[in-house]
């Protein structure tokens, strides 16, 4: 009797675990579904917005780029569209490891001619009149 019991406990340990591993693949397509959906957002807003002159892309200038920032930068270069990035969070950097940094991010981002890094940070305001210039750049050429 006690190996019935024993038995039917790991019957049920199975069941709850395929229940849980069945309600993660739910979870995990509906995420596929709503990315999916927003990746074709974006893909149209980029096709068909002929306004846009520049795009800002924002990657950690603390780490390497990842494999999404990479996948961003290319699919952006597919439409033609002009890169700034912005090297964000560069106040947690000391002072002897920013250029090592940049490096890392120009070593991992083939940029492109006319595309351009900008080192930044929202809290000592590093790189923040270089954005804004570069915007009122774009503005005063459409105008």
């Amino acid at each position: 009797m006690n190996k019935v019991k024993e038995l039917q406990k790991k019957i049920e340990i199975v069941r709850l675990e395929l229940d849980e591993a069945l309600l993660q693949k739910d979870k995990f397509d509906m995420y596929y579904q709503k990315s999916t959906e927003l990746d074709k957002l974006i893909e149209e807003y980029l096709e068909k917005r002929t306004q846009l002159r520049r795009v800002f892309m924002l990657v950690d200038f603390r780490i390497k780029p990842t494999e999404d920032d990479l996948l961003m930068y290319n699919f952006l270069k597919y439409y033609n569209l002009p890169v700034t990035i912005i090297a964000t969070k560069a106040d947690k950097i000391g002072g002897s490891k920013k250029e090592k940094c940049l490096r890392q991010i120009m070593d991992t981002i083939d940029l492109v001619v006319g595309d351009d890094i900008i080192v930044f940070s929202s809290v000592t305001k590093l790189g923040r009149e270089e954005v804004l210039k570069k915007i009122q750049d774009l503005l005063e050429e459409t105008i």
